[in-house]
């Protein structure tokens, strides 16, 4: 059976990146909890969460919850990847309780 998903569009990535005007060390976990979930919905490779992560909280300049990203990364997927925006926009059109979060 295959599921058919919506693909992501330039619109849906301006929207995630939008979601650095409101993260915060005290809502970390639900934000990734949502990137967690686009590719339910979306055209996207699951791994593209934390590449999403790493640039929302980049944009608050806000060091604990970068380095707070990076240690979540590092432990979900590694850091063998780092994605470059247009990385993430090629990738997206062509997609077809250890953790203290505070």
């Amino acid at each position: 059976m295959v599921i058919e998903r919506e693909p992501l569009i330039e619109k849906d990535i301006n929207n995630i990146f939008e979601l650095s005007k409101f993260i915060s060390i005290y809502n970390l976990k639900e934000i990734v909890t949502i990137l967690g979930k686009i590719h339910f919905q979306k055209q996207v490779n699951p791994s593209l969460t934390y590449d999403w992560l790493q640039k929302i909280v980049e944009a608050t300049e806000d060091k604990k919850l970068i380095s707070k990203s990076r240690e979540i990364k590092r432990h979900f997927v590694g850091m063998t990847t780092k994605a470059t925006d247009n990385e993430i926009k090629i990738s997206t059109q062509y997609s077809s309780e250890y953790f203290q979060w505070y």
